[in-house]
């Protein structure tokens, strides 16, 4: 069973229980109001009901509890299977200097404008492109350069960006819409970049963003997917930009959904 088709199913079972979960509280009204309300003034607060009621309300409760084993279960599965994948292609630099003479070329033939590079603890390094998108609209290209991705470089690498699109504006506020593309450079791969690599993409209202991984040890190129969630045309417009710089297409990819697998064969 898919992911996509779990979800479904989660989704759906989370309706009927509450439907279910909402009845047990209704019963008891609807029994009082439906009774002979002389004999049953007391109701919904004592028990039994008259028939059917007290019958509806013991199967309601077998229902709901039915659903909450089931519930749990789902969600237990999808714990540990229900996370996005990265898409995979093949690395066709040896090193980061040719990477970076690559893209570097790549964007600036794409009206992008390289700014002065931000350095970050410990020997890492930001290289921001930047081109106008419109009216205060900006598309900014982030090149990160570290051996190694912890948890700490990753706050300093964002830190780097931050300060970089700060020297950009000349304040610190601010209110343009702003698409960001991180290409984030490691020789080894780390549990803090499977972790990045491994979660799914998410939007915010005025900042979107696709973070991707290179590397070198493992001679591939990492883009996050997000399946689903706000602003998911403007996370495949990313992509597209991205796999334009890098010169990526679509049969190259190592792990292609599984949609376009069937069709390949």
């Amino acid at each position: 069973m898919s992911d996509k088709t779990k979800i479904i199913i989660l989704k759906s079972v989370i309706a009927i229980s509450a439907f279910f979960g909402v009845l047990i509280f209704v019963i008891p009204f609807l029994a009082a109001i439906f009774c002979d309300q002389s004999e049953y003034d007391s109701m919904p607060s004592h028990m039994p009901f008259p028939e059917p009621f007290n019958s509806i309300w013991i199967a309601n409760w077998i229902i709901c509890a039915v659903l909450c084993i089931l519930l749990v279960t789902l969600m237990s599965t999808m714990k540990l299977e229900n996370k996005p994948k990265p898409y995979k292609y093949p690395l066709g630099f040896p090193d980061f200097s040719s990477l970076e003479t690559f893209i570097t070329d790549a964007v600036t033939k794409n009206a992008y404008a390289r700014q002065a590079d931000t350095f970050f603890e410990p020997d890492g390094k930001t290289t921001l492109f930047i081109k106008s998108a419109g009216l205060w609209k900006i598309d900014c290209i982030a090149l990160i350069r570290t051996k190694e991705l912890t948890n700490e470089v990753l706050e300093n690498a964002n830190d780097s960006i931050t300060e970089a699109l700060y020297k950009y504006y000349g304040k610190e506020k601010i209110t343009d819409t702003v698409s960001m593309i991180s290409i984030i450079c490691v020789d080894r791969i780390t549990p803090a970049f499977q972790k990045l690599m491994n979660s799914n993409v998410e939007q915010g209202i005025k900042n979107f963003r696709l973070p991707t991984g290179i590397s070198f040890g493992g001679k591939q190129i990492y883009i996050p997917r997000q399946d689903d969630g706000f602003a998911i045309a403007k996370y495949k417009k990313l992509r597209k930009e991205f796999m334009k710089i890098m010169n990526l297409t679509k049969d190259q990819c190592i792990n292609p959904p599984e949609s376009r697998k069937k069709k390949n064969k």
